[in-house]
């Protein structure tokens, strides 16, 4: 590629120089990712988070979530 080109592709890359429908377009795939990724923390908060009788999410939840409670096992 010659510098010309170079430039070329530069200038297109630039995200102000984007019209508005590929604006939004990301702008929306960056609103609806969040979105999944705050309801996947919330969900894990949800499912593994009082699995030790207290609020939050500690390595005790998820131990005992994944693995169980072995105190009463026989085995």
């Amino acid at each position: 590629m010659n510098n010309n080109e170079l430039k070329n592709i530069n200038s297109w890359l630039n995200l102000t120089k984007l019209s508005l429908p590929v604006k939004v377009l990301f702008t929306g795939y960056l609103i609806v990712i969040s979105i999944g990724l705050a309801i996947a923390g919330l969900q894990i908060l949800l499912t593994h988070g009082m699995a030790d009788g207290k609020f939050g999410i500690s390595i005790e939840d998820i131990a005992y979530s994944y693995y169980g409670n072995r105190t009463g096992s026989k085995t």
